[in-house]
């Protein structure tokens, strides 16, 4: 495996994906998340969350995932924050959350959900795929009250929410981005990854022709897809999805301790993404890079080498090993190209511009 040279293991910024427990209260028939480990009462012990951050103290996001990070206990995440102010790491803490718990149990977590280490994202789309239970529907009006709730306890509390798209809901795409902004919040359109009980990849081309869509009804301010792509195609190295050298800075610890480089990769437990912890973290002996070890001289095809959308189509390596496995490489492909141009003028559009200096002005 191929590994960094010359690493400054304190120096590094990184960001740690948690996959703390495969446990959920949703039963959602899309989840990439549901075949994490064998036994399902699998917890992640923070020893090794805390040895990851002792390797690398200059770690800027700690991002919660799952299962659902509410089905551990508030402990667990004030544990986490006792230890960074202790040793006075710089990370933030963001969730992504289905705040179900919550919202039935809105003392519980409001302490802990208003410190300012704290940043929480949850999840939504049309469509009837997300589930309380089975054959229970996430409804809008559902999550409307969730986000209600929220901001009765929480004030003015940052909340986004991603939606997935799939072939089953890509007609009500839009209307997520119409709830956002109705709700006044940001949404994040994401694809459907082939992994846990989702079997089809959602190719990223026709994701990226209801983004443009989206531009061009003048909604991109509710939706943050549009401005990660732009800011790809105008040159600037982005985080995932669209980095093609993730693994220099990026980890994910699954609920069973094991270690990868991808948080995706981590829901196929693929042994090609797999880190030796102990080799890395405990022993500071290498910084390995798997994805590039794998991804070397591969595309989607050989023809990408020399098309402009090369660096958007060949970015995710996960979303290029699901497209080849699903036999969708040629239709990502035509579709790509007939939005290539309309991408380009989004990259280059002044609504679009002043949108990311907003945005970066606010990351100040």
């Amino acid at each position: 495996m191929l590994v960094e040279e010359n690493v400054r293991f304190d120096e590094k910024k990184m960001a740690l994906i948690l996959k703390p427990t495969e446990a959920c209260n949703f039963s959602c028939d899309f989840c990439s998340s549901s075949e994490l480990v064998e036994d399902k009462r699998s917890r992640l012990g923070l020893d090794k969350v805390t040895a990851f951050l002792d390797r690398f103290p200059m770690t800027k996001f700690i991002f919660v995932v799952g299962g659902d990070p509410l089905m551990m206990s508030p402990e667990y995440y004030w544990t986490l924050i006792e230890f960074l102010e202790e040793k006075e790491y710089p990370a933030i803490i963001s969730m992504t959350t289905n705040l179900w718990d919550f919202y039935k149990n809105p003392n519980k977590w409001k302490e802990l959900f208003l410190h300012p280490r704290i940043e929480i994202g949850t999840s939504f789309q049309f469509g009837g795929g997300r589930l309380i239970k089975p054959g229970v529907p996430l409804t809008e009006e559902i999550f409307t009250d969730i986000v209600r709730v929220y901001r009765k306890e929480l004030g003015n509390k940052d909340l986004c929410f991603l939606a997935v798209v799939n072939k089953d809901n890509e007609h009500l795409a839009l209307n997520n981005v119409y709830l956002a902004k109705a709700l006044d919040l940001q949404c994040r359109l994401v694809w459907m990854s082939a992994s846990g009980r989702s079997t089809e990849p959602y190719p990223m081309a026709k994701l990226y022709k209801i983004i443009v869509e989206i531009w061009k009804l003048g909604l991109a301010k509710y939706e943050q897809t549009a401005l990660n792509i732009s800011e790809k195609l105008r040159g600037i190295e982005i985080s995932c999805p669209l980095s093609r050298n993730c693994d220099g800075g990026m980890r994910s610890l699954n609920a069973d301790g094991r270690y990868f480089s991808c948080g995706p990769l981590n829901d196929d437990l693929d042994p090609e993404n797999e880190i030796d912890f102990e080799s890395e973290v405990v022993k500071g002996e290498n910084f390995y890079l798997p994805i590039q070890t794998a991804r070397q001289g591969k595309f989607l095809k050989d023809e990408c080498i020399t098309c402009p959308m090369f660096q958007m189509c060949n970015a995710c390596w996960k979303h290029v090993k699901d497209l080849k496995d699903s036999g969708l490489v040629e239709e990502q492909c035509t579709s790509m190209k007939a939005i290539s141009s309309d991408l380009m003028a989004m990259a280059k559009a002044e609504d679009i511009n002043s949108l990311i200096t907003e945005f970066n002005e606010l990351q100040i």
